[in-house]
């Protein structure tokens, strides 16, 4: 079964208070493209580092709380991760935007931990949601959040039913995350971060500035500046490898996200 909803773009925008920007060049994360905040850590994936000179087997990067890198590891059943989202209780999804379209579920093993050699992995087909690019991914309220590309939608998978958001305004929706009933999508436009409601009602959009290039997943952490607030961290890939293929320009930016909610 499946819904349709038309969303309407506000005129309400915030300007986010820019707190750090981390170049991602030192441990070569050229595109990173999907960011998820969990147990004090981040997790980045990046869906084009194995078409460039930086490959070293790895497409799957855990940094502490801090911004500072812990462990690179490899998911070897996905040539292009868009975006990582876990479910709480275990397991993690990867969005997979080559060959035949898929969302992977993986489940850890007996370690506990994803991304190990015990890892058990399934997969979701997303053609059969009429999803032809899925560009991202987030878990949250027993449903699986699929950021459309350019189809301008995400779609939402709750119980075999899932519902198609068309989020106007918007032309590439690269990535999804859900805080408190709120979806936030980042792509293109790529100076915003746009906010609808998941049941189809627009709630304005976030200003980040006109320096960030090619916005491509989006999260929410706790402030590192020492504050008690909570920061959106937001991953840009920078410079595409098709136009310059020994680019490494990847980077996080952090923003304040007091007062845009």
């Amino acid at each position: 079964m499946r819904f349709l909803v038309l969303l309407m773009l506000s005129t309400t925008a915030y300007t986010a208070e820019l707190i750090a920007v981390y170049d991602l060049s030192a441990h070569n994360i050229p595109d990173p493209s999907g960011i998820m905040y969990d147990s004090n850590e981040f997790i980045i994936v990046d869906s084009e580092v194995n078409e460039t000179p930086l490959f070293s087997g790895v497409n799957v990067f855990r940094f502490n709380s801090k911004m500072e890198l812990i462990e690179s590891m490899y998911a070897s059943y996905t040539d292009e991760p868009t975006g990582v989202s876990f479910d709480g209780d275990g397991a993690c999804y990867i969005s997979d935007d080559s060959g035949p379209k898929r969302i992977y579920k993986v489940d850890s093993g007996q370690d506990g931990e994803c991304f190990t050699s015990d890892d058990v992995v399934s997969e979701m087909r997303t053609l059969a949601y009429d999803i032809p690019d899925p560009e991202g991914v987030f878990f949250g309220n027993g449903a699986l959040i699929i950021a459309g590309g350019t189809d301008q939608k995400v779609t939402i998978i709750r119980d075999e039913v899932h519902s198609d958001l068309v989020l106007a305004g918007m032309t590439d929706v690269e990535g999804v995350a859900l805080r408190n009933g709120t979806i936030y999508a980042v792509g293109s436009p790529r100076e915003y971060v746009f906010k609808y409601d998941e049941f189809g009602q627009e709630l304005g959009s976030i200003f980040l500035g006109l320096g960030i290039r090619k916005p491509s997943g989006v999260t929410f952490a706790p402030s590192t500046d020492g504050s008690l607030g909570v920061s959106m961290f937001v991953t840009a890939r920078g410079v595409d490898n098709n136009y310059d293929p020994d680019e490494n320009d990847g980077k996080i930016y952090e923003y304040k996200l007091d007062g845009c909610e």
